[in-house]
């Protein structure tokens, strides 16, 4: 009987126990619930919090940039100021406005810093003095340096957060641009459109113009130290007196462009089309042309010592090439079948300096060496038929021969070492020596 009462008070025990612990289960769940709920609730609202922020982040934005474009009207300049520095800090925060602040900017700079806002001006004035019937032209004097709004808009570009090809899928457009004496030093402007613009005496020390459009652009005395040019378009610019040495300009177009007292020493111009090119006078001591085209390039006076000319193409026909550079000079070797000496048919090295150069079996047929320099010079085998050889300084050339002087155009006033010189005169060529030349070609 015992035994039985026990048994059931321990069954009523369980049954208790089980329903305190479905009655506990239910609450935890309830509370689970009402907490998922209120977590859902707290996410909703948090997002929209979010989204109003957001939605006022983009609104203090649109002031912001609206305002900072308002200052670039304005007639003062450290207001203006203001609106530059404003919009770059607005680029850098919002990637929506990013693009957009750069064309306003460029924008800004082809409209305050134009070449022909500055060229109409000029003649606009000068067509009011013929009417006064005034004899004194009045034109607008020309500023060699650059307003501090410009120069602060450039700054801003030369540093931007990313780069043509990195970010950017489009060019920054600062074509016909007034950019005289500009400090770009280590700007990045790869790929930029600088068609025109005018960079006289700029800082261009280890910036960045990659694959930039320079066509016909103004860069004279310009200083390029380590500057990135590769595969620039430079066709027809203005480099004259130009410092460009230790720089990067391999498979850059120059074709036609003015080099004239340019200073491109040490500099890579590999591969580099110089068609045409005016490099009269031009330093090109130790730089390196390896596959660049010269053809109709003016070399007059031009200092090539100890450069490196692999493979330089100067005729259409190219039957011979230059190869690297060898003793300190430079090489000319025989490479392929030969034509009928149409490979340095007439080329222009006057005044050329190629002490040290290898000029052997190079067909150098109507070249003009005028006044050009080769102590040192290597022409064993070299072809001088015709060739232009006035005032030019032979003293202390190798393996040059009489065979090959006597038939030149001319030697006048040249420069040969005695026993080369007497042994002309006794062979019945003294008269290339003192008879001068016409002018005819």
């Amino acid at each position: 009987m015992a035994d039985a009462e026990n048994s059931y008070r321990a069954t009523l025990a369980q049954i208790f126990g089980g329903i305190a612990i479905a009655i506990g289960l239910y609450y935890t769940w309830r509370r689970i619930s009402i907490s998922e709920k209120e977590l859902k609730a707290t996410q909703k609202n948090l997002a929209i919090t979010q989204k109003n922020l957001r939605v006022a982040q983009e609104g203090q934005i649109t002031e912001r940039f609206t305002r900072a474009v308002d200052q670039l009207g304005n007639p003062a300049m450290e207001i203006r100021l203001g609106g530059i520095y404003a919009l770059e800090r607005i680029a850098n925060e919002s990637e929506k406005d990013y693009w957009p602040i750069m064309e306003i900017l460029t924008a800004y700079v082809r409209k305050n810093s134009s070449i022909d806002a500055i060229e109409n001006k000029n003649v606009t004035l000068l067509a009011i003095d013929i009417q006064a019937n005034e004899s004194k032209q009045k034109e607008v004097p020309e500023t060699k340096k650059i307003a501090l709004d410009i120069q602060a808009v450039l700054t801003v570009l030369g540093r931007r957060k990313n780069t043509f090809y990195d970010g950017e899928s489009n060019s920054l457009n600062l074509s016909h641009s007034r950019l005289q004496a500009a400090d770009l030093e280590k700007a990045n402007f790869e790929g930029a459109d600088l068609e025109g613009a005018n960079l006289e005496g700029a800082n261009l020390v280890m910036t960045h113009l990659e694959e930039a459009n320079l066509r016909n652009a103004h860069l004279e005395e310009a200083d390029f130290f380590e500057t990135h040019l590769q595969q620039a378009n430079l066709g027809g610019a203005y480099l004259e007196k130009t410092y460009i040495t230790n720089s990067y300009l391999v498979e850059a177009s120059l074709m036609g462009a003015h080099l004239e007292d340019a200073d491109f020493r040490w500099t890579h111009l590999e591969g580099a089309d110089l068609v045409g090119a005016y490099l009269k006078r031009a330093n090109l001591e130790g730089s390196h042309l390896e596959g660049s085209h010269l053809i109709e390039a003016n070399l007059t006076e031009a200092n090539l010592k100890g450069a490196y000319l692999g493979k330089v193409e100067f005729e259409e026909v190219e039957p011979y090439v230059i190869s690297s550079k060898e003793d300190d000079g430079i090489r000319l070797i025989a490479a392929g079948k030969k034509t009928d000496y149409e490979d340095f048919f007439e080329i222009e090295l006057k005044g050329a300096n190629l002490a040290s150069a290898n000029l052997a079996s190079a067909n150098l047929t109507r070249a003009d060496l005028s006044e050009a320099n080769l102590p040192r010079a290597d022409l064993s085998e070299a072809n001088l038929n015709e060739a232009k050889l006035e005032s030019t300084n032979f003293k202390g050339a190798k393996n040059l021969t009489v065979d090959q002087l006597s038939k030149v155009k001319t030697l006048y006033n040249t420069k040969l070492d005695p026993e080369i010189e007497a042994e002309l005169r006794a062979k019945g060529f003294g008269y290339l020596l003192d008879d001068k030349p016409d002018d005819k070609p």
